[in-house]
């Protein structure tokens, strides 16, 4: 994995995302693979190109808000990507300081997370930490893309433990064709679909 030259930086840009963070012991896997990464995942959401809306990344219906904009392709990715001019994909921070992006989750709650990115080789910081509520329940580094322009790489992580939201770090202008998520019933949800079968056999006597 690559180590970030700016700790600091990272420290500072996870802390704005989730100033309250505290610790938690929980082990992200990471995969690079995204049929491992599926087969470990379970069943899984989906949003990709060529069905990314334009605009900011809020899909409420799939419990999604994201701080990534769909835009349309850079002409230097049409063919490296293999997808027409005008298709939207994902963007997100610039270049030359670090920036944060969270993809934030609404229950139900979420074990695993992965995205199909290009992040520019000359990243400085590149990392994901994922959170739930203030609590910090792992983070990792991630290896950028060796050149530019070129494909998008798979990057993706399960959880020992759920959460609810997601922090990219990066220092340069990264694109995305997909963000996957796997999502497990809240609480409450377990508790009612327990009781569930219990209600229709006490509606038969």
């Amino acid at each position: 994995m690559r180590a970030p030259s700016s700790l600091a930086a990272l420290v500072a840009a996870s802390a704005a995302a989730s100033a309250l963070a505290t610790a938690a012991d929980a082990a992200l896997t990471s995969y690079a693979d995204e049929a491992s990464w599926r087969a470990a995942a379970g069943a899984v959401t989906t949003v990709a190109a060529p069905n990314i809306p334009s605009g900011g990344l809020y899909l409420p219906q799939l419990g999604l808000d994201a701080a990534v904009v769909g835009t349309p392709i850079p002409a230097i990715l049409v063919d490296p990507w293999g997808l027409p001019a005008g298709t939207n994909v994902l963007q997100a921070g610039q270049n030359g300081q670090v920036w944060s992006r969270a993809f934030n989750f609404s229950q139900p709650i979420v074990t695993a997370f992965a995205i199909d990115w290009l992040f520019r080789p000359e990243q400085d910081v590149l990392g994901v930490s994922a959170y739930f509520g203030s609590t910090h329940v792992g983070s990792l580094f991630w290896e950028p893309a060796s050149a530019f322009p070129g494909p998008p790489r798979f990057y993706g992580f399960t959880s020992t433990l759920p959460f609810n939201q997601v922090v990219l770090v990066g220092t340069q202008m990264s694109w995305g064709r997909a963000v996957m998520f796997t999502q497990i019933p809240a609480p409450g949800a377990v508790a009612l679909l327990a009781l569930a079968p219990l209600a229709s056999t006490r509606r038969r006597r």
